[in-house]
């Protein structure tokens, strides 16, 4: 099966190259093609620098890909070109991420990693989206009083 990983944090990422490793392990094609810089709040917008006429990116280096690029370009415009082949056959399944943060409630609106898997999906290819709290976060409500945990059930 082609991937083609993506996310919002940038070519850089651990999460991303995390996500690809992951992928290439059980044996799929994978090609990286991610935000050249970061782009968290992008959503599902389609916009890209230009260098001369065509799209600004380079090569990366992604351990375990078949191809990786650095794209001037949001994750969702990356995905787009994707699907229209412009880094090899078009994917079969999309994964963006992993993304630094949790994207939940309002926050999917507004997230770039969210927004690549919707266009991909809205362009016929089947998505994921991918994202991680680490370390998690303890949240305070009235029976978890700030400095003391909550007694675990035996």
């Amino acid at each position: 099966m082609r991937i083609l990983v993506t996310n919002d944090d940038g070519i850089d990422s651990p999460g991303l190259h995390a996500l690809a490793a992951a992928a290439a392990s059980a044996g799929h094609e994978v090609v990286v093609a991610a935000p050249a810089e970061e782009s968290s709040g992008s959503s599902a917008a389609l916009l890209a620098v230009e260098a001369g006429g065509r799209i600004a990116m380079r090569e990366a280096a992604v351990t375990g890909t078949t191809a990786a690029f650095a794209v001037s370009a949001t994750p969702a415009f990356i995905v787009l070109l994707a699907t229209r082949g412009a880094f090899g056959p078009p994917p079969d399944v999309v994964l963006s991420g992993v993304n630094r943060g949790p994207n939940t409630g309002a926050a999917v609106l507004h997230s770039g990693t969210v927004g690549a898997a919707l266009t991909a999906v809205a362009n016929g290819c089947p998505a994921m989206a991918v994202s991680s709290m680490w370390p998690p976060i303890r949240l305070r409500t009235p029976a978890t009083p700030a400095g003391r945990p909550r007694p675990r059930s035996p």
